[in-house]
């Protein structure tokens, strides 16, 4: 007998109905209150019902006072923004979020970042970093090398 192992089509799509709803509310609550006078880009995605999120991206060459306006966003949003650095990028980022959002379907985690964010007084350099990993020399069955 075939075990059930992956979800069922009923499932996935309730999952599906409920991730939309909740990235159409984000969206339109950044459309009311981010900034008109920012040339941004706004993209969405969801990791499951749990977890929604919202990406802002900001011009490279952004100055320092669109990134002061963004991060005042996402305080109004929020209560707080938080900046943390994309070492594999170079580039720095705004996000803040609520733990404990509620709708009718439960309760979920809602993010928003502002990426591109200007580095303010930090200098950025590209360093080469050598790591370790390991590696397999396998025989494949029969003993027999190819």
């Amino acid at each position: 007998m075939l075990k059930k192992f992956w979800r069922s089509i009923e499932e996935i799509e309730v999952e599906s109905v409920i991730c939309f709803r909740r990235l159409r509310m984000l969206r339109k609550k950044i459309l009311a209150n981010f900034p008109d006078d920012i040339d941004a880009q706004l993209s969405l995605d969801d990791m499951g019902t749990g977890l929604i999120r919202a990406f802002i991206y900001l011009p490279s060459d952004a100055p320092k006072e669109v990134t002061d306006k963004s991060k005042k966003f996402l305080i109004r949003m929020y209560g707080k923004a938080e900046r943390d650095f994309r070492e594999n990028q170079g580039t720095f980022m705004w996000s803040g979020k609520n733990d404990d959002v509620k709708d009718s379907d439960g309760r979920y985690e809602e993010m928003v970042m502002i990426e591109n964010a200007n580095p303010g007084n930090c200098r950025i350099r590209k360093v080469k970093k050598t790591i370790e990993v390991f590696e397999t020399n396998c025989k494949p069955e029969g003993g027999i090398e190819k």
